[in-house]
């Protein structure tokens, strides 16, 4: 990747005062070096860039990656065959997955196209999500691709119809909120295996059925919790001199993403500690975790804030065309190819799996745990 150096104020690119490569990538922070694509004209000199400078960068646009499994060609079970909308639905994948991912983004018709970036791969060749056919439905299942699902767990369906175009737009808009949830994971797992110095602290504790005192849950361990249950997040700066910018995100089990730290108490002075309150419901089941990203902030300085990355989950099922419609399904379609991002602020949406209540005040570290019946 290639950044170009300029002014504040300047934002014409041929207005730059000159260019620097990336050695080395960080999260908040890359190591650069001096770059010119054009040995006629002078080189930057570090020493002669002015305090407002800023870099933009310019070559190597940032994409979301998905590696995804097609249905197997035939079912699991020998003696069984695909219907005739299953067979359909093969082939619309295996011909999506021959196109080029630009252009396979832009075939969802979207205002603007994403970047998404799929690898269509073979179920061993560790893919994200594996993609099955079943039941006259398309399910698409974790990186284990285990059928049927186990725990109780029902991963998101899109029903089949005959409409082949929409089926297309549909299975998109889904691996589009699949990927940023799987981008977000495999952030937060790289950034705590690089870090450093911690400088959050977040613990986990619960009350069985809503009962009793909390009880300490062992952080990095995947805890069963149930229905009814109810479960207390605390995230503490433990830096000694930095204060910290503190977002809570809760990611569910149909990869929605939830803020779940109140917006106006999102920085912490050092030693300063804040947490939430919540119970445990059974929509849906599955794995649930907590992301807390803390950012160095400053005093009176305007706050980071990761909010924006919320997003609707994914529908338990949805509709294709070329069927009757079933209860409820223009909401599920509406969830589905809308795409957005939400802005859900503490006590202000519901989350899944965690609701929050109104008792609690309100690196990069990760809680999670499962929910069962």
């Amino acid at each position: 990747s290639q950044f170009d150096y300029g002014k504040q104020g300047l934002p014409a690119v041929n207005e730059h005062l000159g260019y620097v490569k990336v050695r080395r990538a960080g999260i908040f922070q890359s190591d650069v070096e001096i770059f010119n694509p054009n040995p006629a004209k002078a080189r930057l000199v570090a020493k002669d860039l002015p305090p407002d400078a800023y870099a933009r960068w310019i070559v190597g646009q940032p994409r979301l990656g998905l590696r995804v499994a097609l249905p197997l060609n035939r079912p699991l079970d020998r003696q069984k065959r695909y219907s005739g909308r299953e067979q359909a639905a093969l082939g619309v994948l295996k011909a999506l997955a021959k196109k080029p991912a630009k252009a396979s983004t832009e075939a969802a018709g979207s205002a603007s196209p994403s970047t998404l970036a799929i690898a269509w791969v073979k179920r061993e060749q560790n893919p994200d999500v594996v993609l099955h056919l079943d039941q006259d439905q398309l399910w698409l299942l974790d990186s284990l691709g285990g059928w049927p699902p186990q725990n109780g767990t029902i991963p998101p369906a899109i029903t089949l119809g005959d409409d082949k175009g929409d089926l297309q737009k549909i299975v998109l808009s889904h691996l589009n909120t699949l990927a940023k949830t799987v981008n977000l994971l495999r952030l937060a797992s790289e950034m705590k295996a690089e870090s450093g110095e911690k400088s959050l602290e977040i613990r986990l504790e619960h009350k069985p059925g809503g009962h009793g005192d909390y009880q300490p849950l062992a952080g990095g361990n995947l805890h069963t919790l149930h229905p009814g249950d109810k479960v207390k997040i605390t995230w503490k700066n433990i830096s000694k001199k930095d204060y910290q910018d503190v977002t809570v995100l809760l990611v569910d089990g149909r990869y929605g993403i939830t803020p779940i730290s109140r917006e106006d108490y999102n920085q912490l002075a050092p030693g300063q500690e804040a947490f939430v309150e919540g119970k445990i419901n059974a929509d849906p089941p599955g794995i649930e975790r907590v992301i807390a990203i803390a950012v160095k902030g400053e005093k009176d300085a305007p706050l980071s804030n990761f909010s924006y990355l919320a997003q609707a989950a994914l529908p338990v099922q949805v509709q294709a065309k070329g069927v009757s419609a079933m209860r409820d399904s223009s909401e599920y379609e509406k969830r589905a190819f809308e795409d957005r991002l939400i802005a859900a602020g503490f006590g202000q949406e519901k989350t899944r799996g965690f609701e929050a209540t109104k008792t609690g005040v309100a690196s990069m570290e990760v809680l999670q745990w499962r929910v069962s019946q």
